[in-house]
């Protein structure tokens, strides 16, 4: 078995201020790996106990949606984070 766990924030860019509700989506390699919800700081936490994609390194990006509308608001798809490890912190800025 892989096990991995992300975790993360995702803040506003100008204020800092984290972002609560947001949906967020981990891929590598166009599969999903995980998601989960931003807590009231921003703060959210992917965990699996298995993924075939996931390697030692694995260049790792996200998507982050509007709950409530299901609509994606951010994507990291083109600032991918390279060589991301099975323990890793993702820390998102967006422009509000």
């Amino acid at each position: 078995m892989i096990y991995f766990r992300i975790t993360g924030s995702i803040k506003v860019a100008e204020t800092r201020v984290g972002l609560p509700g947001l949906f967020v989506k981990a891929y590598v390699k166009d599969t999903l790996l995980g998601s989960a919800i931003t807590g009231a700081d921003g703060r959210f936490e992917i965990t699996s106990d298995f993924c075939e994609f996931l390697y030692l390194k694995s260049d790792i990006y996200l998507k982050l949606y509007n709950r409530n509308e299901g609509r994606l608001i951010h994507s990291t798809e083109k600032g991918i984070f390279w060589n991301m490890g099975r323990i890793d912190t993702f820390d998102v800025f967006i422009l509000a």
